[in-house]
């Protein structure tokens, strides 16, 4: 970057400013403010790269002189050539113009390199008249590059992460451009339909000249199985486009698994539900409605647990551990194991003082279990409810003081009344397998419980829900 001095004769770099001499004739360079008070004058430059060995037999002395000539042709159509003197390591540069007076932003820069003989002031103090009045020796037509003057899209990309779509773009002659732009961006689907877009400022200043800028694009309802690709537009204080780029690489959304898209069509559904202020009203409902009862709690304290075999190095099964006042912890609900090893926990292998009405299966019981529930239709398809005709009573008046028809549920009320009859088993049957003996003979499966245990679970999951609602407020 240079600035002109204000008598018009001769230019200035920007470190010449203000710094104590006058590098201008007429002083300029020197005034208050030099900077906003000069037109600034941003040079380009054309250079042949490349290297040239002129001194072949390195004994100090040239055996050659070299010569760039390169054809600059702008992409408005306009073209000019040069000639560059080599230097030994590579060629002079050549000015192009001022930036602000050229009709063209980049430009594409081809020709070749020619080999001379060595006039007698040597390569290095010899003008490239010199060098050519010695005769051409050979040509190698090796130049080939492009370049810019103006701010021009150098690369654009594009990601997702997330629910968001990353953009970022950067830019080539930023650093000559003080101008101000606005970069559009739009996403595009196979049909040309646009999904998502952007407008982004490109606003240099001296101590930002913004190379490259980027966003963020909130996906709402996502994108849909498919191939995007994206569009950048640089457009210019007067509305005018003055570049345009793909972006390097499209995208491609690969469709979910079947059973991926219904779990996803069901978190939707839940999430626009009233799911959760239900299950709330129900806890306090609920917790109203027990909150009379005066009778011992029997437990203090509770603890899932995953059951690992370390005889077999899988899982075997889960279980539900509590523990009364006195600290004590028991198995409420699991398989029949010999043994529970826990870091923090001393499980004891006495029969938990107060029990519930849950079923536990595994191995191919659990698997029978499964097919039975898949198709049932009410209480009595799951549960045994004559086993416990007394807590199907209360569950019955529970309901109907809900309004709730017990029958609507699938519980009768003959079920609701104990018999006194026996349902035939004996103290002689067979003890069920353990989790182990049952994996060893490749019988294990999924654990069941009981239609009694799910509407526990609910019940619990409602109060749980009330009283976080409670804690929050």
């Amino acid at each position: 970057t240079f600035y002109a001095c204000a008598d018009g004769v001769g230019e200035v770099s920007e470190w010449s400013l203000e710094n104590g001499w006058d590098d201008c004739a007429d002083g300029s360079d020197e005034l208050p403010d030099a900077e906003g008070a000069l037109e600034r004058v941003v040079l380009a430059t054309v250079n042949a790269g490349g290297f040239n060995e002129q001194d072949v037999n390195d004994d100090g002395t040239d055996d050659h002189c070299y010569v760039a000539e390169v054809t600059v042709t702008g992409d408005d159509g306009s073209s000019s050539t040069h000639l560059m003197k080599g230097t030994g390591w590579g060629f002079e540069s050549v000015d192009l113009g001022n930036v602000d007076d050229l009709t063209y932003r980049g430009y594409a820069a081809d020709g070749a390199i020619h080999q001379y003989g060595v006039p007698t002031s040597g390569c290095w103090d010899a003008s490239v008249a010199d060098i050519q009045s010695t005769g051409l020796v050979a040509s190698s037509p090796t130049i080939e590059s492009d370049g810019a003057v103006k701010r021009l899209i150098s690369h654009g990309s594009m990601w997702t992460d997330d629910d968001w779509l990353q953009v970022s773009v950067s830019f080539e002659a930023a650093y000559h451009d003080p101008a101000e732009y606005t970069l559009e961006f739009e996403l595009l689907d196979e049909m040309g339909n646009v999904e998502a877009a952007s407008q982004m400022s490109v606003a240099p200043t001296s101590d930002d000249r913004v190379y490259s800028v980027q966003d963020s694009m909130y996906l709402a309802d996502g994108l849909d199985a498919g191939e995007y690709c994206g569009t950048f537009e640089l457009v210019d204080a007067q509305g005018v486009t003055v570049d345009t780029s793909d972006v390097a690489e499209c995208m491609t959304v690969e469709e979910l698994p079947e059973f991926l898209q219904e779990l996803q069509t069901i978190g939707e559904a839940f999430g626009e539900s009233n799911f959760e202020s239900t299950l709330e009203a129900f806890g306090e409902n609920l917790e109203d409605r027990l909150g009379s009862i005066t009778e011992d709690i029997a437990y203090t304290n509770a603890n899932f647990a995953m059951l690992w075999s370390p005889t077999h190095h899988t899982v075997v099964g889960v279980a539900l551990g509590v523990s009364d006042n006195m600290d004590t912890w028991y198995t409420l609900v699991g398989p029949e194991v010999v043994e529970m090893y826990n870091d923090d926990i001393n499980y004891s292998p006495s029969t938990p003082p107060a029990t519930i009405g849950l079923n536990y299966y595994i191995g191919s019981a659990a698997e029978e279990a499964a097919e039975v529930v898949e198709d049932a239709q009410s209480v009595d398809d799951i549960a045994d409810t004559s086993a416990h005709a007394e807590g199907m009573g209360d569950l019955a008046q529970v309901l109907e003081d809900a309004g709730v028809d017990p029958a609507d549920v699938g519980i009768d009320e003959e079920d609701t009344q104990t018999d006194g009859s026996s349902d035939g088993s004996s103290d002689d049957e067979e003890p069920p397998a353990t989790a182990e003996e049952l994996i060893e003979e490749g019988g294990f499966g999924l654990p069941s419980v009981s239609g009694l245990a799910t509407v526990a679970v609910l019940a619990l999951a409602g109060i749980v829900a009330a009283q976080r609602n409670r804690d929050e407020e």
